[in-house]
């Protein structure tokens, strides 16, 4: 999702060779020669994705013939590998209606298909093109042009990705302990934006089903019900489907797996903290 630079993190790159084939995504010639310095000097190669920009402008090279020269550079560069191309469409999922997303990822995926043509004509091995993620999985993998989607957060089901896909079964909660109640109307919870944030959608709360409103502050959350309410008391656990899982798991340090009511299985994030 985004682009390993400096020696630090190209060094981990490079040693986790050892462990797996972990791929990166490059937009600049002088990352693809620091990589490829590092990786051979190791005496590993490390597999380059190039990021296409169609449309998003965020990273990534523009399509065409910038992407085939920096395409050529990963090609001809000792300890690196030229394993495909990769975008991200996010923009269309701002799209105001379902034709006007379907058209927008059309015309991302029109763009990465005629720069995959480009870089083909130019002998340049494409193996992988990636693109699509939890927003467009419905949509991108049937155009025809990626052989691999980006989908993930999807698994979570949390209200964000259940806007853009509703099939989704919620999955991801964040369980909450009431600390006050100064109103029948008023439940102060101990999770803020440290534990649960507000990013893009609202919280669903399982257990409340008549939230009026819900908004935090760091160390607090504070829910306005539609009604009075006296037996939510001090003490009593609240759960909450995540509003985005994106800004919600690195925040905690362990995912539990629930079964029938029961911990199943405790899993550590352990790249929590990980951008350092």
């Amino acid at each position: 999702a985004n682009q390993i630079v400096g020696p630090h993190k190209i060094t981990r790159l490079v040693h986790l060779q050892r462990q797996a084939d972990v791929k990166a995504a490059v937009d600049n010639a002088a990352v693809v020669a620091q990589i490829g310095a590092a990786a051979a000097e190791s005496g590993v190669e490390v597999g380059l994705l190039v990021e296409v920009n169609t449309g998003m402008n965020r990273a990534g090279a523009a399509p065409g013939q910038p992407t085939v020269e920096l395409a050529g550079v990963v090609h001809d560069t000792p300890g690196v590998r030229l394993a495909g191309l990769m975008t991200w469409e996010g923009h269309t999922l701002s799209a105001p209606t379902p034709a006007e997303k379907q058209a927008a990822i059309e015309t991302s995926m029109t763009l990465l298909r005629t720069t995959v043509e480009a870089c083909r004509a130019a002998d340049l091995p494409i193996e992988i093109v990636s693109g699509g993620g939890s927003g467009t999985a419905t949509i991108t993998p049937g155009l025809g042009v990626i052989t691999e989607i980006q989908a993930g957060g999807a698994v979570f089901g949390d209200v964000t990705y259940r806007s853009w896909w509703d099939a989704l079964e919620p999955a991801l909660y964040v369980r909450s302990m009431v600390t006050s109640r100064p109103t029948p109307e008023r439940i102060i919870i101990d999770a803020g934006y440290k534990s649960l944030p507000v990013t893009n959608r609202t919280p669903e709360c399982a257990t409340l089903p008549t939230v009026q409103s819900h908004r935090g502050s760091a160390e607090h959350g504070v829910i306005t019900l539609e009604a009075p309410d006296t037996q939510v008391q001090v003490g009593d656990l609240l759960d909450f489907l995540v509003g985005y899982g994106d800004a919600t798991v690195f925040l905690h340090d362990n995912l539990y797996g629930i079964r029938d009511g029961v911990v199943d299985a405790v899993w550590p994030i352990l790249g929590r903290g990980k951008l350092r």
